[in-house]
């Protein structure tokens, strides 16, 4: 990822290029941050999620489901992708943790920005060190691959900077658990709402794992490679772009090999609230998706498309 001559270094931005306009998807490697790091997050969420039910509930608030736990079956990702199926809960349980300076936020407070806070829920010291830890340096690899981006479209590379400098990310461990009650999609199609999305995986003894990308028609398994990370273009970045590059729908299917739980963690990078998100190629007028131009209808919103009105719309869809 960070490679120290200049043809090198354009040969990553023209392979990162190709990638995004292609399927949205790579792989990187040389991302500066160590196995040990993953591996605490990753231990420390297998402890978690091995406690019992009730006690994993106690971490639980429903008016919170971006921090905390959510347990089994509370998360519906097709109940976004725009199909007209009933809604079908995914069969994963989850732990999801926000920046470090919502430790200390309150329900309902907002910052100078707009941008309601949602105060992290750590189960004790220990998770909250080690999750905090990696949040932080997955901020900074966040940062460096939107200057890689930059650098993709032709834009100076601290281009984005400015929209990222309060960004409301996420950062979460989906567990699977093990099982012969589960469907074998285990998270529905769906495609991520930001700008990318950063994701370590504990399969490296597959070949395939579990995660399936939607490509010229056809269900593709993402191989597993040690020592890597998978990155994929999400919504927001493929409107920035007037959808020049895929934010590509993508699931996770049962894979019957396995032995123990299968746990990932995924990083959900994401602009700032009030980030303005103006399409840098063509008209910058067209192309809002139906879902949005029908929340405009229904909420009477006229502003411009924000990383807080995108998401607002976004997960008002099958609530109405």
């Amino acid at each position: 990822l960070n490679p120290s001559d200049k043809p090198e270094r354009q040969a990553v931005i023209n392979e990162v290029r190709e990638a995004c306009e292609n399927h949205g998807f790579f792989l990187i490697t040389g991302y500066g941050i160590t196995a040990s790091t993953f591996d605490d997050v990753y231990k420390n969420a297998c402890r978690f999620m091995a406690l019992p039910l009730e006690q994993k509930m106690k971490y639980h608030d429903p008016k919170r489901s971006s921090r905390g736990y959510g347990p089994l079956a509370s998360y519906s990702s097709n109940k976004f992708n725009g199909s007209n199926k009933a809604i079908e809960r995914d069969s994963f349980e989850a732990f999801i943790c926000g920046p470090a300076s919502h430790d200390k936020a309150t329900d309902q407070v907002r910052d100078k920005y707009g941008y309601c806070i949602e105060e992290n829920i750590w189960p004790n010291e220990q998770t909250k060190q080690v999750w905090s830890e990696c949040f932080s340096k997955m901020e900074k690899l966040s940062a460096t691959l939107m200057s890689i981006f930059a650098l993709c479209l032709g834009l100076e590379e601290s281009y984005f900077d400015k929209f990222i400098d309060r960004h409301k990310s996420n950062f979460k461990a989906n567990n699977y658990p093990l099982g012969k009650n589960f469907s074998n999609i285990r998270t529905h199609r769906h495609t991520d709402w930001g700008t990318l999305t950063i994701l370590w995986r504990n399969e490296f003894d597959t070949q395939q794992g579990g995660l399936q990308i939607l490509y010229a028609g056809a269900w593709h398994y993402v191989p597993c490679k040690k020592d890597t990370l998978l990155i994929n273009v999400a919504d927001i970045m493929s409107f920035w772009t007037n959808n020049k590059w895929k934010s590509s729908w993508h699931r996770v299917v049962e894979t019957p090999e396995l032995q123990e739980p299968r746990v990932s963690l995924a990083f959900f990078h994401n602009p700032n609230h009030t980030a303005e998100i103006i399409p840098l190629y063509g008209d910058k007028n067209i192309k809002e998706p139906k879902w949005f131009k029908d929340w405009r209808k229904r909420t009477n919103y006229k502003g411009p498309v924000t990383c807080g009105a995108w998401h607002d719309a976004k997960a008002s869809i099958g609530n109405n």
